[in-house]
């Protein structure tokens, strides 16, 4: 049974329409510009399954359960220990405390060089251990990820202690990995869904060129770009990302 029932507010919840288990994992960068969304993803992410459930009430769908999971992700190219700090999937409410114990620590800090190790983290993601039973149809994996940056290109190693070897070298092995399992894929491609907010473009000797994050958004099936607010990361509210999971169910 899904610990929901514990949560004030949503005893009432009625027991029919469609019920979606729900994992969601956040890939946000950790780097300095982005301190004050960090900031906001640590005081609200123990609360997303109340969020979404309130949302889905009136629509005749019901939050059946509900994981998160956390990737903060940095520079591989300067300092592979602190490129990556990661949460396991914790369910919600239940494990709501071990969560903010888990996230505490995590500070945003550095980027210097404007490019980060975003495509390496989006891997990391991919690989995540995400609920599978093939019958559930109405199952939702859903990446989120957050960056105000472009991504480096592949080529710094991922520390073994996090990704088994091989890990994708191109985008279009990471490509791949997005695809169904049956194709030497990582995901669950009725269950799949990921969410960008980040950058289309970015000016570079004094050009806008495309970035990466542009490159998924139109060549990958199931994937959502959402562009930065005029105002930039900051600018980005938590009604904007229920918003954005919420047109993924």
């Amino acid at each position: 049974m899904s610990g929901l029932v514990n949560r004030p507010g949503l005893q009432r919840m009625a027991p029919s329409g469609e019920r979606f288990p729900i994992d969601v994992v956040f890939v946000v960068d950790g780097t300095e510009s982005m301190s004050v969304f960090v900031d906001s993803v640590k005081q609200r992410i123990g609360q997303l399954d109340a969020d979404i459930a309130y949302r889905l009430r009136g629509t005749n769908r019901v939050l059946d359960s509900m994981r998160v999971r956390l990737i903060v992700f940095r520079d591989l190219f300067e300092d592979s220990s602190s490129a990556f700090e990661m949460t396991k999937f914790l369910e919600l409410p239940t494990q709501s405390d071990e969560l903010t114990k888990a996230i505490a620590g995590i500070e945003a800090f550095g980027g210097g060089d404007p490019s980060e190790s975003g495509l390496e983290a989006l891997f990391l993601a991919m690989r995540s251990a995400w609920r599978s039973e093939p019958q559930d149809v109405k199952r939702r994996h859903i990446i989120m990820l957050f960056t105000d940056q472009d991504a480096h290109d592949f080529g710094a190693a991922i520390p073994e202690s996090l990704a088994q070897l091989p890990h994708p070298r191109t985008m279009t092995e990471l490509k791949k990995l997005w695809g169904p399992r049956t194709q030497g894929g990582l995901m669950n491609v009725r269950a799949r869904r990921m969410i960008l907010f980040a950058p289309e473009l970015i000016e570079t000797e004094g050009s806008k060129v495309s970035t990466h994050w542009a490159q998924i958004a139109e060549e990958w099936e199931q994937v959502a770009m959402t562009p930065l607010p005029e105002g930039g990361i900051d600018d980005l509210t938590w009604q904007a990302v229920i918003d954005a999971i919420i047109s993924t169910i």
